[in-house]
């Protein structure tokens, strides 16, 4: 009997520790995610009935200008972004153009008419094809000065039916909400490279 109690006596004190130990743990990873959420930021947010947007962020310790560069530098994007590959037509505002993405391991080239705006933003809002068939985006990208040597980088997007589909802008814009922020801190990568 004596035995089973100091057993007992001695799981509690281990069980007890190991409780120290996680909370301490976790008060380590809420500060952790405390200080990556002032970084980057993610949200999906209902802008109406079945239309749905996506609102990523992050800051970039690079100028302005050095993020803009290389965001649109196409023939180094492959060699960095795991997603978004570049622009194949001259970037003229309502152009048409052909965007290459790289999507589940497949090469892909959508057409898109680009808005533009020199050294601010640049995006497209389309009826979608493929397994998006049904849906209009509106995506963007975005560089917002914050300082002389840090930049705001913003990637939107919205989704909203037109037609028939197997999935709800909803379940597009939740995925896309784990898609965007990885581009995003490759971009940032490759911009604070010296």
């Amino acid at each position: 009997m004596e035995r089973r109690r100091i057993f007992a006596f001695r799981l509690l004190v281990a069980l007890f520790a190991c409780l120290q130990v996680a909370c301490s743990d976790s008060k380590k990873s809420k500060e952790s995610i405390q200080k990556v959420a002032q970084l980057e930021k993610v949200e999906v947010k209902k802008l109406g009935e079945k239309h749905w947007k996506i609102y990523t962020d992050i800051i970039i310790d690079a100028p302005v200008e050095k993020v803009w560069k290389t965001l649109m530098d196409f023939e180094n994007a492959p060699n960095w972004s795991s997603s978004f590959q570049g622009i194949k037509e001259e970037l003229v505002d309502e152009s048409k153009v052909t965007v290459l993405y790289i999507f589940n391991g497949q090469k892909l080239e959508i057409p898109h008419t680009l808005s533009y705006t020199e050294g601010k933003e640049f995006g497209w809002s389309d009826p979608l094809g493929g397994p998006l068939k049904g849906f209009r985006d509106n995506h963007k990208y975005i560089v917002e000065k914050i300082s002389d040597s840090k930049t705001k980088f913003i990637q939107t997007d919205d989704f909203k039916p037109i037609g028939e589909s197997n999935m709800t802008s909803y379940d597009i814009a939740s995925r896309t909400a784990k898609s965007y922020p990885i581009f995003n801190r490759e971009l940032k990568q490759e911009a604070e490279k010296n």
